[in-house]
């Protein structure tokens, strides 16, 4: 539209500029000015149509640029027919294998930010840093981890407490599962709202998803980078076990998956902060922000 008003604006100021020679001319050339005269009246009034239907679009687009400034700046609730949708997750933690139970909204408008985010999908070993932290998300408000892991702060004695139970919540909310098998690609990392959101996941992802849980309530952690694994590392002072040591820090060992290791179900409980499967040998380290 400002290319057609551009253009009309020319053609004008072309024709005022031709009327004052129009009016010398001989009487075989009145009737071409008259008819310039009347090209220059039409086009006047095309000129302020334009400039009235320019005014009201230039009014709904900065409308609409509002609206959508607002909508991607702030969550939207959950839609009522979300509201009902609760999914209960069952955690068994400890030698008495005691019962938690507690809930998570599930939110398309959450998952589909996620979905639609860019993401940098690594080859080779080891990772970037930089590259694992940005699958480590808390508090920020398109995420259920800080709402998941306040419930799990209530049902928590103390942090070491709360290092379990949100690895118990892990192991039991989500089921180990290739790329290839869930996605039906080869190699793809999720952010912890899609695994959460899934419930299946390999190791890389219940990673991500257990160390945002740690670091939601400011407990340090690393992710602990095997050739073909990842596992988080608990940087607290009161457990026992496998560790590895960060800039003066013990970080013991967390196995994040459920089932990776026990394809043949021989084991009676998952692995528990500080024991470590068979057949991890180097590894690099890599500290959570």
């Amino acid at each position: 539209m400002n290319r057609y008003l551009s253009f009309i604006v020319v053609a004008v100021l072309f024709i005022v500029m031709l009327l004052p020679g129009c009016i010398s001319q001989d009487e075989g050339s009145a009737v071409e000015c008259e008819q310039l005269e009347d090209d220059y009246e039409e086009l006047q009034d095309d000129y302020e149509e334009l400039s009235e239907s320019y005014e009201a679009l230039q009014s709904d687009y900065q409308d609409l640029y509002d609206r959508c400034s607002t909508s991607t700046s702030t969550p939207p609730p959950a839609s009522p027919a979300w509201e009902d949708h609760v999914t209960y997750y069952r955690v068994t933690f400890g030698d008495e294998y005691e019962d938690y139970y507690f809930w998570q909204y599930s939110s398309y408008s959450y998952l589909g930010y996620w979905k639609d985010k860019e993401r940098t999908i690594p080859r080779g070993y080891p990772v970037d840093s930089g590259v694992l932290n940005d699958y480590v998300v808390y508090d920020h408000q398109w995420t259920l981890i800080d709402s998941i892991s306040e419930e799990i702060e209530k049902l928590s004695q103390d942090r070491t407490h709360y290092a379990k139970l949100a690895l118990a919540f892990v192991h039991n909310a989500i089921y180990y599962m290739t790329d290839e098998e869930s996605t039906g690609v080869g190699e793809y990392w999720k952010y912890p709202d899609e695994t959460l959101f899934d419930k299946v996941g390999d190791c890389e992802d219940t990673t991500f998803l257990y160390a945002s849980l740690l670091r939601a309530r400011g407990i340090p952690a690393i992710i602990i980078e095997y050739e073909d694994h990842l596992a988080v590392g608990v940087g607290l002072p009161t457990f026992s076990g496998t560790y590895y040591e960060y800039d003066g820090t013990k970080y013991y060992f967390a196995e994040t998956t459920s089932n990776m290791f026990d394809e043949d179900r021989e084991r009676d409980r998952d692995f528990r902060i500080g024991e470590c499967p068979e057949g991890l040998d180097e590894a690099y380290l890599h500290e959570v922000q």
